[in-house]
């Protein structure tokens, strides 16, 4: 078992133990969903957009941070599991609130190892 699989499985153990939401659907990814050509309509139609649960936890950015160009006031840094890989178009949902990603930074041993977890600024 390599190192990087050992230490995705303690990060998933430590935000499963964090998470200090009740409910296990408080912060969902949106995936984005490409559009299809509907035969009955006769044109092409983008389906809803799948939710997928994240497992982590959700803090928002200390005042120090905040740049006001990168970071602004306001934006939230979530460190999740690595079950599901985000992508810069989708959407998060924390609390009910959609947000924007605005960068996703993966936690990964070598650089191009197993994905540990990841770390996402998002924005309202």
């Amino acid at each position: 078992m390599s190192f990087a699989i050992k230490m995705q499985g303690i990060a998933d153990k430590l935000l499963n133990k964090f998470d200090e939401r009740e409910s296990g659907n408080k912060i969902q990814l949106q995936k984005l969903s490409e559009a299809v050509f509907d035969e009955l309509l006769a044109e092409m139609v983008v389906p809803k957009r799948p939710l997928v649960d994240l497992i982590g936890v959700a803090v928002p950015y200390s005042q120090g941070l905040v740049d006001g160009n990168t970071i602004q006031s306001g934006d939230i840094k979530l460190t999740v599991t690595s079950d599901v890989e985000p992508l810069a178009q989708d959407k998060v949902i924390v609390d009910g609130v959609e947000y924007s990603i605005i960068s996703i930074a993966p936690y990964a041993y070598t650089g191009k190892d197993k994905t540990i977890a990841y770390a996402i600024q998002i924005r309202n």
